[in-house]
């Protein structure tokens, strides 16, 4: 796995306790990780300050921000939580439907499609 402050490109499965070992550990008082899923490359990037960081990494030197969605898992409890700002613009051109907050991902076929993706790279 490539470790970057910028996030980790997850080349294998791992666990929340590896999650937890990952440096830095920028929101460790929320006691979460942020990851960052590429919906057509099915790769996830995690540990990064700001969803959109590992772009770079994900994309393999493109990026395209409509093919990332962002979220949160939290260590405690292990949700998942879709929210980033990457979201915005896939809510307002893509889903179409969204209620409050454009960063929160409350489509549920969205969400079905996202989650498997983040499942086979994350234990939850």
């Amino acid at each position: 796995m490539k470790i970057d402050h910028r996030g980790t490109l997850l080349t294998n499965k791992v666990d929340i306790e590896w999650l937890r070992k990952l440096e830095p550990q920028f929101f460790e008082r929320e006691r979460m990780i942020k990851f960052t899923i590429s919906l057509s490359g099915k790769r996830v990037c995690v540990g990064m300050r700001a969803h959109q960081d590992c772009s770079h990494i994900i994309g393999n030197g493109k990026i395209n921000l409509l093919d990332l969605y962002g979220g949160n898992i939290y260590y405690d409890t292990n949700e998942v939580e879709w929210q980033s700002g990457l979201n915005v613009e896939q809510n307002i051109k893509n889903i179409k439907s969204f209620s409050g907050n454009a960063r929160f991902i409350t489509d549920q076929k969205t969400i079905d499609i996202l989650y498997p993706i983040l499942k086979q790279w994350v234990e939850i």
